[in-house]
């Protein structure tokens, strides 16, 4: 038997099935504190749980500014020059922010 080409299912209705709902890890970590968010803002665990992982994990900005542990972003230091104020080789700083798209990953053959 030869092997079929193709897409076999071309042609037929497309049922998009509801993706299971995943929680962030703060919410996970809510609910394993067994805590609800009216509770949040007095919990002391959930506030060193978010001072340690507010730069990585997923915190409501609203608990981060009532806590008062912005996350800072200076866009200004995002630039591809170094700041040349200091031409004395001083402290200078630098961020290059940069995207890598693997276009040709799936390529067809």
């Amino acid at each position: 038997m030869a092997k079929q080409r193709g897409n076999p299912n071309w042609g037929k209705p497309n049922f998009v099935r509801a993706s299971p709902s995943t929680m962030s890890e703060f919410e996970r970590v809510a609910r394993e504190l067994k805590l609800k968010p009216d509770q949040y803002l007095d919990s002391a665990r959930l506030r060193e749980w978010a001072k340690l992982n507010r730069h990585s994990k997923y915190v409501p900005e609203s608990l981060l500014t009532a806590w008062g542990l912005g996350v800072a972003v200076a866009l200004d230091r995002l630039s591809p020059e170094p700041d040349r104020g200091d031409e004395a080789g001083g402290d200078q700083q630098c961020a290059v922010l940069t995207l890598f798209v693997h276009a040709g990953k799936h390529r067809r053959r």
